[in-house]
Order: C-alpha cells, then sequence, then structure tokens
C-alpha cells in the first residue's frame, strides 16, 4: 500500500480501528472474506431496504409512515452505534437493520410523493447515476485514495459532525437559523450549497468505503466481517439518497419562490 491507515480517518463507520475490532472480535473460520462475498451480502441489504421500504409505503398512511421514520431513524442509530463497537454484531444485525432502514425511507418517501409526486424517483435515478459515476472513477484511478484523500475525508467528517451539532442546537434555540439552513422548504442559495457539498461529502465516503473493504480482503479479514462492510456502504447510500431528495425538494421551492 502506498501509506499506512493506521490512525487515519476517512469513513466514519469504515476505519481502520474496525479491522483491529474485528481481529479480536470475529473468530476465524479458515475462511476469508472477499468481493464477490461482499457484493452479494451489499446486494441482500439493498433488496431488503427497497421491500421494507415499498411495503411500509403501501399499507401505512402517511402520518403513521412518518412516525415510523422517526422511530427507524432513532433504532437504526442505536444499531449502526453497536455493530460499530462489535463488528461481529453485524453477522445478526446488518438484515434486521436494512429493514429498519426501509422504514425509514417510508415516510420521507410517502411525505415528498404528498407534495412533489415523482422527486422520489428521480431522487432514486440521479443517486444510481452518482453511484455509479463514483464507482467507475474510482476503479479506474480517476479518484485515488491517498495521504492528501485521507487529510480531506478527515476534516470533512469533522464539518460534517459541526453541521448536524449545529442543527440540533438551532432546532431548539436558533429557529431562524434552522429554517434557513437546515429546513428543506428553503431554496436560498446556501442551504442548496450545503447540500451539494454533503452529497460529495457521501460520494467520497463510498470511495473510502471501497478502498477499506479492498484492504480488509488483502488483509484477510473474516468471512463474516463481510457482514458489516455491505451494511457500512448500505447506509453511506442511504445517506446519499437521502441528500439527493434533499436538494431536489430545495430546487423545487426554489423554483416555486421565484
Amino acid at each position: 500500500m502506498a501509506f499506512n491507515l493506521t490512525g487515519k480517518s476517512g469513513s466514519p463507520i469504515l476505519t481502520e480501528e474496525t479491522f483491529d475490532r474485528a481481529r479480536a472480535a470475529v473468530v476465524r473460520n479458515g475462511e476469508a472474506m472477499t468481493m464477490s462475498g461482499f457484493t452479494n451480502k451489499l446486494i441482500t441489504l439493498v433488496a431488503l431496504t427497497i421491500i421494507s421500504a415499498a411495503v411500509a409505503m403501501n399499507t401505512l398512511d402517511e402520518k403513521t409512515a412518518m412516525g415510523l421514520t422517526t422511530v427507524c431513524a432513532i433504532v437504526g442509530f442505536l444499531m449502526v452505534l453497536a455493530m460499530s463497537f462489535s463488528p461481529k454484531l453485524a453477522t445478526f444485525l446488518a438484515v434486521p437493520y436494512a429493514i429498519v432502514e426501509g422504514g425509514f425511507l417510508s415516510g420521507i418517501v410517502v411525505a415528498i410523493e404528498h407534495y412533489y409526486p415523482g422527486v422520489a424517483m428521480n431522487a432514486l435515478l440521479a443517486t444510481a447515476a452518482l453511484l455509479v459515476a463514483t464507482v467507475v472513477s474510482y476503479r479506474t484511478g480517476l479518484i485515488k485514495v491517498n495521504e492528501k484523500f485521507m487529510s480531506i475525508m478527515k476534516f470533512a467528517c469533522i464539518g460534517v459532525l459541526i453541521y448536524a451539532l449545529l442543527g440540533w442546537a438551532s432546532f431548539f434555540f436558533m429557529p431562524s437559523l434552522f429554517n434557513s439552513l437546515y429546513s428543506w422548504s428553503s431554496g436560498n442559495l446556501i442551504g442548496l450549497g450545503i447540500c451539494v457539498a454533503l452529497l460529495i461529502f457521501g460520494a467520497m465516503s463510498l470511495v473510502m468505503d471501497l478502498y477499506i473493504v479492498e484492504e480488509g480482503i488483502q488483509s484477510a479479514q473474516p468471512k463474516a466481517f463481510e457482514w458489516y462492510c455491505a451494511m457500512s456502504v448500505l447506509v453511506t447510500v442511504v445517506f446519499i439518497y437521502v441528500k439527493m431528495i434533499e436538494l431536489l425538494v430545495r430546487i423545487a421551492y426554489a423554483f416555486n419562490d421565484d
């Protein structure tokens, strides 16, 4: 490798420290993780997320679906936190987590489709295009993971964390700031710019995810670790999709304001 990942920070979930925990927590059964195994598990989790979301959207009314989104957001966060501290739990929690993610997305999609029919599908297509472009750019070497890339990701993660904390604080103490920067019903340029920046961050996180997955394969991580890697990539994909929906909604509001 061109550099050592030890002590570095890139993807918020897939890190070198994660590998250390996996080595200590997962008992090797003589079979190491592979790219095909990881890919199959990722496809399984994505499919379960889509099916879960579709079932919830077709059986729940808008109010109930939004309530489900709130509950699933909390449950999903706790599940990711648990798997981050103990990667071996992903073997048991990755599939339930994918189902929870579908429930989380259902309320968002139902609410958005009520006001802007077609936005969710357009966001899905745009997300797929961004994911393909990101993967191709990484595979062809157009985007390289090096020391500079890792440093950028480290500061980007800190920036996203600060942005999230500011959003939480402004919701309670500075409603005007929250409505300006965080509310999807705002089409101002600053909010749009931040949304685009977060999409770029999501794409960079996907690159980091793929790189560390390859590191895991090369270092012969346990087969069970495939579930954790697949779950981590699913987190990134869902993040990108939600941000893509937000961007399209903000653009729609901007045009309506005009």
